[in-house]
């Protein structure tokens, strides 16, 4: 299967003031491979964050490798293929949600045009059409969840990270995001999820790994 996501010895240690160095997550081998979904659980400080921060390039590693589709993960051109959504997105309160695309979109590459129609289709999938206009901070935690969720997909990227989504998302939306979630193996969309609720995705997952202590424990 070819790999969208490889890590090599990957490995991550924050160093205090008081000079006590902490690992958050120990050398991992760990492959994805293209259109697979994977789960990553594990209770709190595992590692499961630090890992997609590393990944995605937020956080620089102490030692090992990170691999987007062949590619070093330090390349912009790798990065680009990524769509992500921390725990809590920041998102400035005063932009539109329109406006908010419109700048990711371009960002991406994508023409105005071609925004504006992903941006739309996407907008009405996850029921958000009607706050298009609206400022990011008169919108609940849940829609912002989901205005994330539009903006990690607008460019249709090949490998997709979130990090705990359905924390703040009501039970219509849960089911609403798990389905189009379901559609991104249809264009072959590498997936890594790091959850502690695996079964509430129901099959999305094709394999679930488990971190504890920032080490890979187990693999189903």
């Amino acid at each position: 299967m070819p790999i969208a996501l490889k890590t090599e010895g990957l490995s991550k240690v924050y160093r205090h003031a008081t000079g006590k160095p902490t690992t958050a997550l120990h050398p991992l081998d760990l492959e994805v491979g293209v259109g697979e979904h994977l789960a990553v659980i594990g209770p709190n400080g595992s590692g499961k964050t630090t890992l997609l921060g590393l990944t995605v390039g937020l956080l620089v590693p102490t030692s090992g490798t990170v691999h987007i589709f062949g590619r070093s993960s330090r390349e912009a051109s790798a990065r680009a293929r990524i769509g992500y959504v921390p725990e809590d997105p920041v998102l400035q309160p005063r932009m539109r949600v329109n406006e908010l695309l419109e700048v990711c979109g371009r960002l991406s590459g994508l023409s105005a045009a071609d925004t504006r129609d992903r941006a739309g289709d996407l907008l009405d999938r996850f029921e958000l059409t009607p706050w298009a206009g609206s400022p990011l901070g008169e919108l609940s935690r849940g829609m912002r969840q989901a205005v994330a969720m539009v903006q990690a997909l607008l460019h249709r990227p090949g490998l997709l990270l979130l990090d705990e989504p359905l924390t703040g998302v009501d039970p219509d939306a849960r089911t609403r995001l798990i389905g189009i979630l379901g559609e991104t193996r249809q264009a072959h969309t590498a997936m890594v999820v790091t959850t502690h609720w695996p079964e509430a995705f129901g099959t999305l997952f094709d394999r679930v790994v488990t971190l504890r202590r920032g080490r890979l424990m187990a693999e189903a």
